[in-house]
């Protein structure tokens, strides 16, 4: 993924696909519902 593309998922500008976000997951070794997860939400 470009670093540009990723610079705009990290600010919030662009609301990225599944299939985005399923590669994203995937090589940061995390489950995607992880991504989905809100940051202040409970384990």
């Amino acid at each position: 993924m470009a670093r540009a593309n990723v610079a705009r998922l990290e600010t919030g500008r662009v609301m990225p696909k599944l299939p985005t976000l399923e590669r994203a997951a995937k090589a940061l070794g995390l489950r995607i519902d992880s991504l989905l997860k809100s940051p202040d939400a409970a384990p």
